[in-house]
């Protein structure tokens, strides 16, 4: 529930978070050594048009993670996975059961 509630207020509160989290890659300007990098989004569903934002992480001893939210049939979703050893691919099938 609390990870809900978190990506709930992202999406009612701080839109721009999650619009960062939609992007395929960003690009920022890195101060301290004066040049500008290049930072690649490692969430497969960056870039979907239905893709709202998200978080994926993964750490030992709980494996892969992913809250996501989607656009689906007029209606946002809230997905998420955590101890996963295929976390996009369960999104997408959990996805694909929303009517």
């Amino acid at each position: 529930y609390d990870l809900y509630a978190l990506m709930n207020f992202l999406y009612r509160q701080h839109p721009n978070i999650l619009e960062m989290s939609r992007q395929k890659s960003v690009s920022l300007y890195d101060y301290s050594v004066s040049k500008r990098r290049s930072f690649s989004n490692i969430d497969f569903f960056a870039g979907s048009k239905n893709f709202f934002g998200g978080k994926t992480g993964f750490i030992e001893q709980s494996g892969g993670n992913l809250v996501t939210l989607f656009q689906k049939n007029g209606k946002m979703v809230f997905v998420g996975v955590l101890s996963s050893a295929d976390r996009f691919g369960e999104i997408e099938k959990l996805l694909s059961c929303v009517e």
